[in-house]
């Protein structure tokens, strides 16, 4: 493995968020000044590629990337972009008995408006 790619790989795995390209790019950046924005895309998208990482594809602003691989969802809000992990422990298991099929993967996205952008909604409208 690169040391370019070890050095993504560890900003995203220190990370409890799910950060943007352009944010794993800044913080790599204070380990390894050398590395470019697009040494950070490509290898995200390689990593996605090779499921080490997961890619959360946004329906408004950039996407974002989730170190947890294993099945479960997400809640994405429509107005910041905020990202949560959102388990689903049963619902292959009722999809694969409801339907008689065999799951491989899903991808779940919900879409809400989080907190912190429904108060800031109610403080403009006030």
């Amino acid at each position: 493995m690169s040391r370019q790619r070890q050095v993504i790989l560890d900003v995203i795995n220190e990370s409890c968020e799910h950060m943007t390209a352009q944010e794993i790019y800044e913080r790599a950046r204070q380990r390894m000044p050398s590395i470019s924005v697009g040494t950070v895309y490509r290898n995200l998208g390689q990593l996605a590629a090779e499921h080490i990482i997961f890619r959360i594809i946004a329906t408004s602003g950039p996407d974002r990337y989730d170190k947890n691989v294993e099945l479960h969802g997400h809640l994405i809000c429509d107005r910041c972009g905020s990202v949560m992990d959102l388990p689903c422990p049963d619902l292959m298991g009722k999809i694969e008995s409801q339907f008689g099929v065999k799951v491989n993967s899903y991808q779940l996205s919900v879409y809400y408006i989080c907190d912190k952008c429904m108060a800031s909604r109610k403080n403009k409208g006030a």
